[in-house]
């Protein structure tokens, strides 16, 4: 990610959330070193995702999640997909999801602030899925907002991440507790 935008401010920008600003760790160099919104919020995401899966799903017991690549497995993911060397893009597996379990429900969220999922490129990329049209409409998306596409860390004081958790469990009744 570059950090142009406030360098002479000394901040570096969140990138998926830019109203996250964080002191710039190598004012010389060309890249951010870290993610401001990132450090600020992953700890609680991360801790309610592993309860989640754990308590809730049963699963990962006895799995460590790791939310970043250690230095000691390379330290960056390997975005090389299907043989396409230039990016990650995985509209063709969601295609096949859809098309495999056409009850899928899929939320396209987007906001103003978010330099690392583009809207309006997802929007694209949903009008062109190769899927038949009856499956189009299992797509919700609720356009751009003021926030990001996590949408949970701009209302963090309203339990948004509990909501979102109950969200998830009526999107799987097959997997949800009462």
């Amino acid at each position: 990610m570059k950090k142009t935008f406030q360098d002479e401010q000394d901040l570096t920008l969140g990138r998926y959330d830019t109203r996250f600003t964080g002191p710039t760790i190598n004012p010389l160099s060309e890249n951010a070193d870290y993610d401001p919104q990132s450090a600020a919020i992953s700890s609680a995401y991360v801790s309610l995702l592993n309860d989640y899966m754990r308590r809730d799903l049963k699963y990962g017991e006895s799995q460590t999640y790791l939310s970043d690549i250690p230095e000691s497995d390379g330290g960056e993911w390997n975005f090389k997909h299907n043989g396409n060397p230039f990016g990650l893009n995985v509209s063709s597996d969601l295609a096949d999801a859809m098309k495999t379990n056409p009850r899928l429900k899929v939320m396209l969220n987007g906001g103003y602030y978010d330099m690392a999922t583009p809207f309006f490129g997802a929007e694209y990329e949903e009008k062109h899925l190769p899927i038949p049209q009856s499956l189009a409409k299992t797509f919700s998306t609720p356009g751009m907002k003021p926030g990001t596409w996590f949408t949970c860390a701009t209302n963090v004081s309203n339990n948004c991440m509990t909501v979102l958790l109950r969200s998830l469990r009526a999107l799987s009744p097959a997997i949800s507790k009462s």
